[in-house]
């Protein structure tokens, strides 16, 4: 009797097996009757912290299938899915206190183009840690310079350009925070000062709270392009032509600077002083970009015997690397204040 549920557990676990590892891309979602998210709600659960969650397909046949690898799914703004690593993360900046909840919407299309666009609810408990605010962009990549070609007019190879310079990361947004504690619930008033904007989150119970405001990193210079190959010594009757030179490599594009970090003030009520040993405000500058790489020398044409060799094309030089930028101010203060204003 023990072999037998024994075989049968293995059996059942084996045809699970085969359901999940169905190929998603496959199925037509004319057969699908909806698209949910399953989560646990006894998980922890806040804004900007990811949870495990897996999309399933409801099939009409009341089979429920597991989404995976799937290229042609989408989902709201407000949620954000990793398909591989079975997590979702709330992507929203809360406009309300009193709002424990995300309405989002997934669409899936098949490989006839047919799609499927179902809603679901995330439920929040406020119990897990928040990052919050911003980093700055990063500044954009220099083009890489084309290589040279071989000349249809001169013997010696085409230098190859230059990249182009990296941009400079953008600038950190300043923040004002203020922060107090009604019940158990820290309340997190957050204003982008830069920018004008205001979220309102919240904390069940204490946990780390980060908030961000880097500067961001500078763009690589872009690569020089190769000097091209010289053109192959001839002969062509009595007329002799020496091989043409290697073309210049090209110069690679400075780095761009990182960005400063953003300035940070927050208030916090004496009620919630107990915030503080969990408090981290990153606002340092962003990363200097890396200097593009100088592009090889071509190489001369070939020589024909007894004729003098061609020359190497010079190799480019290197960009220069960016600078680091500088941090922002930090401003942690006690202080009292009416929350009421903040609602």
């Amino acid at each position: 009797m023990k072999f037998l549920h024994t075989k049968l557990a293995f059996l059942l676990g084996l045809v699970g097996l085969v359901a999940a590892c169905k190929n998603t891309q496959n199925i037509d979602v004319e057969n699908i009757e909806k698209l949910y998210v399953d989560y646990n709600r006894a998980d922890a659960l806040n804004y900007s912290k990811p949870f495990t969650a897996e999309v399933v397909m409801k099939m009409y046949t009341s089979e429920e299938i597991i989404l995976t690898k799937q290229k042609r799914f989408n989902s709201s703004e407000n949620i954000q899915f990793d398909l591989d690593d079975k997590k979702a993360t709330l992507n929203v900046i809360p406009s309300s206190f009193e709002k424990n909840y995300e309405v989002i919407s997934m669409t899936l299309w098949d490989k006839n183009d047919m799609s499927i666009t179902t809603s679901d609810t995330i439920y929040l408990n406020f119990n897990a840690e928040l990052s919050i605010g911003f980093s700055a962009p990063k500044g954009a990549k220099g083009t890489n310079g084309n290589s040279g070609g071989t000349s249809t007019i001169i013997r010696n190879g085409k230098d190859g350009l230059p990249g182009l310079n990296g941009s400079n990361g953008l600038n950190g947004d300043a923040y004002e925070a203020h922060v107090w504690m009604e019940g158990d619930y820290y309340f997190i008033y957050l204003q982008n000062t830069t920018q004008n904007w205001v979220g309102k989150y919240k904390l069940h119970g204490t946990h780390a709270l980060v908030l961000n405001a880097q500067g961001g990193e500078g763009g690589n210079g872009g690569e020089g392009g190769k000097g091209g190959t010289g053109k192959d010594g001839e002969l062509k009757g009595t007329t002799t032509k020496l091989p043409g030179n290697g073309g210049n490599g090209g110069n690679g594009g400075h780095a761009g600077n990182g960005g400063t970090g953003g300035n940070v003030t927050v208030f916090i009520h004496p009620n919630a002083e107990a915030i503080k040993p969990f408090l981290e405000i990153r606002n340092y500058g962003g990363f200097a970009g890396k200097a593009g790489i100088g592009g090889e020398g071509g190489n001369p044409g070939k020589s024909l015997s007894g004729q003098a060799q061609g020359k190497n094309g010079l190799n480019g030089l290197n960009g220069f690397n960016g600078q680091n930028g500088q941090a922002g101010t930090v401003s942690v203060q006690t202080s009292t204040f009416d929350p009421n204003l903040f609602y």
